[in-house]
């Protein structure tokens, strides 16, 4: 029993060794399968991550200095195998020109010390751009909150690592215009203008550069090169018009045409108008009755001429009625209301001020009903025709006396477009009046200085 004992136990033994053997290679063929699919995915992956990579460093430079030294080096390798000397060859040795072979060595290394350094003077101009592009837009930040004097520093910083860029210089010549060096600005504008003659900013600057400086001529000029690009620019039309009636004082006050794209005027149908001329005593009718008596004397003259040589005179009697005065009575004019329509664009609003700018106290009651928040969208057209010292004064004598508030009205009516423009041509008397209406504001929670200085004036 015993043997037959030992002889089942190693056959199980056995029959459990091979399971164990077909297990770890049946493992290891999973394994191996498991590590080509993740090989497989891994290139697929790499293919498509590729190209969102962010580009080498310099890589421009080495492909175009791989591409001028290809061709050379592919000559040179020929040459130097055609040219290569066994080491047993003794008498080639001799015959070798050392001098020659270094001076080759010599050049070589030139080259590639010149492809070096055109490489690097490339990288280095690339980052001067983007610095320069840096200092533009902190000179930017700062240009908005009204630091006029650090947003020049930083446009001057970009101008000298990148001379040609012209937005800085376009940028510059705007913040020496709110700074009043309007010399410096036109010199800006002239440089832009020199390689660009068609950049409307910088002929706008130069003609607000030359107004400023009382070169009225020269500033049209300026302003009608910008129409020729821009039919449109609704500021400098405004700067045209001004300047005709500075050259021209008999202009102001006049109507100027209305120019109007297409798809702007009315789509209404033209209605036919029938004008009646009343006549008076000294019209038509009158001209009429003339040539009937006239053409009466004439026929009553022949007759007492035949009557006189025929008969003896007679009186002749003619009565004359009086001429009915037909001029209709003048109608008495019409009381000026308030809007009933709520408004809901600028040009209506320019509209509503047209009708009541004669009457101070209406215009205040309808101002006063339009929601702050709604400035920005009504009031472009208002500010662009000199409409700020109205909306100041009407502060100053309706707000104050009425003990209305007017500090939410002062802070939307910056958020207008141009409002900046506006405010360049306020008179010193506007500026101190807002200076004033500042003064009187009583709320410790306002930026008041900050608001000061987007109406260009100051607290004190």
């Amino acid at each position: 029993m015993s043997a037959e004992s030992n002889a089942f136990n190693l056959q199980h033994q056995v029959r459990n060794n091979a399971n164990e053997v077909q297990d770890y290679m049946r493992d290891l063929d999973n394994w191996e399968r498991e590590i080509k699919k993740k090989d497989q995915s891994l290139s697929t992956s790499k293919s498509i991550l590729k190209p969102s990579l962010p580009p080498v460093r310099n890589t421009s430079s080495k492909q175009r200095k791989q591409q001028q030294e290809t061709s050379p080096k592919k000559e040179e390798n020929k040459k130097t195998k055609k040219e290569k000397i066994p080491g047993f060859d003794y008498s080639a040795w001799d015959k070798l020109d050392v001098e020659g072979a270094l001076q080759d060595m010599d050049s070589s290394s030139e080259s590639e010390t010149l492809l070096e350094s055109e490489g690097s003077e490339k990288e280095d101009e690339d980052y001067q751009k983007q610095k320069a592009e840096a200092e533009r837009q902190e000179g930017n930040e700062h240009f908005k909150v009204q630091k006029y004097e650090e947003a020049i520093e930083h446009y001057s910083r970009a101008i000298r690592m990148d001379p040609c860029q012209e937005s800085a210089l376009t940028n510059r010549a705007m913040a020496f215009i709110k700074t009043e060096q309007y010399a410096a600005a036109e010199k800006d504008c002239n440089t832009v203008l020199a390689t660009n003659p068609r950049n409307v900013k910088a002929l706008y600057r130069r003609g607000l550069a030359r107004y400023s400086l009382d070169n009225y001529e020269i500033a049209k000029v300026d302003f009608l090169d910008c129409l020729e690009i821009e039919p449109d620019n609704q500021p400098a039309k405004d700067f045209v018009h001004k300047i005709d009636v500075k050259l021209n004082p008999e202009l102001e006050g006049r109507f100027q045409p209305v120019d109007k794209p297409q798809h702007l005027m009315s789509k209404k149908p033209l209605v036919k108008v029938k004008i009646e001329e009343v006549g008076s005593g000294s019209g038509s009718e009158s001209d009429d009755d003339s040539k009937i008596a006239k053409s009466n004397t004439e026929i009553m003259s022949e007759i007492f001429e035949t009557q006189r040589k025929e008969s003896p005179p007679r009186e002749l009697k003619v009565e004359q009625k009086p001429i009915a005065n037909t001029t209709p009575p003048k109608s008495p004019p019409r009381p000026v209301t308030l809007p009933t329509v709520p408004t809901t664009n600028s040009s209506q609003f320019m509209n509503n001020w047209k009708t009541l700018k004669k009457e101070p106290e209406l215009f205040f009651k309808y101002f006063h009903s339009i929601p702050p928040p709604q400035y920005p969208k009504l009031l472009v057209q208002f500010l662009e025709n000199d409409g700020l010292p109205h909306l100041l004064r009407v502060f100053n004598d309706f707000y104050i006396p009425n003990n209305l508030t007017y500090l939410e009205e002062l802070q939307f009516i910056t958020k207008v477009p141009r409002f900046n423009v506006a405010t360049m041509f306020l008179s010193k008397e506007d500026k101190y009046l807002c200076q004033q209406l500042l003064s009187r504001i009583q709320d410790p929670t306002a930026d008041l200085s900050a608001l000061a200085k987007l109406y260009d004036t100051s607290l004190h």
